[in-house]
């Protein structure tokens, strides 16, 4: 398969990548591969409007941005998934301080997928889509990076987890914008150990909440892998692992505002923000108040700006 564009291309000093590998191969036999790629944008860095040749599913990473579709803009963010048909007008922008990074699927129902019913209704369901966001809640993720994994890997068993992992992308989307998710599965040994195991997340995300950069570090400190551990999570607690972590970093920063020892660019960097915006973004969408309003009223009130 052969990759096209640099994948440390610069660009203004900042990291621009675009791994994208395309053939327009049958590596399946109902679903023709048209690319697959992960890109990552400069902040506010543009994608050229251009026409859409095949269905394309994309799924957010991380960051911010916006997808165009027809002239119609829509907000997205980390776990979205995006859905483009053929004959559509297809642009985006990526946010200036938080831009965003995506995997993307390129492809098209062939002759044979006609003679699969599933594959039917997932075209026609595809075809039918109003609107194009739906919210990543069974792990799209996985796939698409087993599918690069066997990218590079190119063995003689490589073909054949592609074409599994292809169809696995396609009918997880469909899932996910028809609302008909699976359930994570445990077994029964597993099911007992759940509660243990989610404990130990929630006590080592609290007690290292400054020392963790990325979310998969946990798992990997636990043994477990993120994909494992964060559908065990969801499942026991009924919230993500994102959106917890999100609230533990939330009050960590609302109590070193409250101590007033550092700045908020110090509180930025020892909570492993990216930025200084990206640290008011998120207090104002947890709080209601920047860090700078919060630091205000608890200067005037210690019991007002509490959430």
């Amino acid at each position: 398969m052969e990759e096209i564009f640099n994948f440390n291309k610069q660009y203004k000093g900042k990291l621009h990548f675009n791994n994208c590998y395309t053939e327009n191969q049958d590596i399946s036999d109902e679903i023709t591969l048209i690319q697959i790629g992960d890109l990552f944008c400069e902040g506010d860095r543009f994608i050229e409007k251009h026409e859409q040749i095949c269905y394309e599913i994309s799924l957010v990473i991380s960051g911010y941005g916006t997808f165009c579709t027809n002239d119609q803009s829509y907000k997205v963010k980390q776990g979205d998934i995006y859905l483009n048909v053929p004959g559509e007008f297809h642009s985006g922008k990526a946010d200036a301080s938080e831009p965003f990074r995506y995997f993307y699927l390129g492809f098209d129902f062939n002759e044979k997928s006609l003679h699969n019913d599933l594959l039917c209704k997932i075209k026609q369901a595809f075809d039918r889509v109003v609107y194009p966001i739906a919210r990543d809640t069974i792990g799209m993720e996985y796939p698409f990076v087993k599918f690069f994994s066997e990218i590079i890997e190119n063995n003689e068993c490589s073909k054949e987890m592609m074409k599994m992992f292809l169809k696995q992308i396609v009918i997880m989307a469909y899932r996910s914008f028809s609302g008909n998710s699976s359930t994570p599965y445990l077994p029964e040994n597993e099911r007992d150990e759940g509660n243990k195991i989610v404990y130990k997340v929630i006590h080592y995300l609290e007690n290292n909440i400054e020392g963790i950069q990325n979310l998969p570090l946990i798992a990997e400190k636990l043994g477990y892998s993120y994909f494992y551990i964060s559908h065990l999570f969801t499942n026991k607690t009924g919230r993500s692992l994102q959106e917890y972590y999100n609230q533990i970093r939330f009050e960590k920063a609302k109590d070193f505002i409250q101590k007033d020892q550092m700045s908020f660019t110090q509180i930025a960097e020892k909570l492993n923000y990216g930025s200084i915006h990206s640290f008011s973004r998120a207090f104002k969408k947890m709080a209601g108040y920047s860090p700078s309003e919060f630091k205000r009223l608890q200067e005037q009130s210690p019991e007002k700006p509490e959430t």
